[in-house]
């Protein structure tokens, strides 16, 4: 019986080699073929034709997300993670920084995309597929980085940072799809390793980081200004030309009032698509 058990087992043993020796000699072929036919189309090996391949994707993917398509900046960033969701680092990386800096409202993905972000980061640093100009921004910052963020005060760790104090102080008080009260300017330092990207095209020197990462981080309160980047011009004037019949502080008032108003729906509603956003995604 044990003689029968044992020569069972020998058959086993020699099939999975035979299974094995015909698998390594499938991939080889395999191989061949492939080297074969990347030598064909003009490249010196298949890292080089990968490397070509991924660069022209990322390059449809940039030419998509800045077509017809995609309503605009508002919208970008949502639909940059959709198209991305299963490319390989090196194309994320190329079109993350070729899009960054043309993606406004970017607070809902903030999850999924700091996910995204540090998923890449382990593979390979996104320094590499800089610009040259972003990289000479990123190589010239100290380490550790002094950074500032102008925001509401929920949103103070967020992922896109400025190194230049007057910028953050200018999103403090309000602009870019961001009017929410209770306003704040954040400083705080990053070790240079956990930040993802660098841009300086919209003239912002903007530093996208890592917010676990952040370091001493304090805050002080912006007050708005009504006059900042909201009152419409006929506000102003009715102001002046009713100054004889109606109290100015009163309608100033009325005023702040609607416009806080309008901020706190503002706030609700992004929060909501947030929500909506992460529950879509799992």
């Amino acid at each position: 019986m044990l003689e029968v058990d044992m020569t069972h087992t020998k058959q086993k043993v020699s099939a999975k080699r035979g299974t094995r020796a015909k698998r390594r000699k499938r991939q080889k072929s395999y191989a061949t073929i492939l080297l074969k036919s990347v030598k064909e189309q003009g490249f010196k090996s298949i890292e080089d034709a990968v490397r070509q391949w991924n660069a022209e994707e990322a390059r449809k993917l940039v030419g998509y997300l800045y077509g017809r398509d995609v309503a605009g900046s508002h919208t970008r960033c949502g639909e940059f993670i959709d198209v991305i969701f299963e490319e390989p680092t090196e194309v994320f990386w190329q079109v993350f920084l070729d899009v960054w800096d043309g993606c406004d409202r970017t607070w809902p993905c903030k999850s999924i995309l700091l996910s995204l972000l540090r998923q890449h980061h382990g593979n390979t640093v996104s320094h590499e597929f800089m610009s040259s100009e972003n990289r000479a921004f990123f190589d010239r910052l100290p380490n550790p980085v002094t950074v500032y963020r102008g925001c509401a005060r929920y949103r103070m760790r967020g992922l896109s940072w400025t190194t230049e104090r007057a910028v953050a102080m200018q999103f403090a008080r309000g602009m870019r799809f961001d009017g929410e009260p209770d306003r704040v300017l954040v400083t705080a330092e990053i070790p240079k390793r956990w930040i993802f990207g660098a841009f300086i095209d919209r003239g912002e020197s903007e530093v996208v980081l890592d917010p676990k990462r952040l370091r001493k981080i304090r805050h002080e309160v912006v007050h708005h200004d009504i006059n900042h980047n909201s009152a419409p011009s006929n506000v102003s004037l009715h102001l002046t030309c009713n100054s004889s019949q109606t109290r100015p502080d009163s309608l100033v008032a009325l005023y702040d009032a609607r416009k806080n108003l309008v901020l706190a729906l503002r706030s609700a509603v992004q929060r909501l698509e947030a929500a909506i956003w992460s529950r879509t995604r799992r």
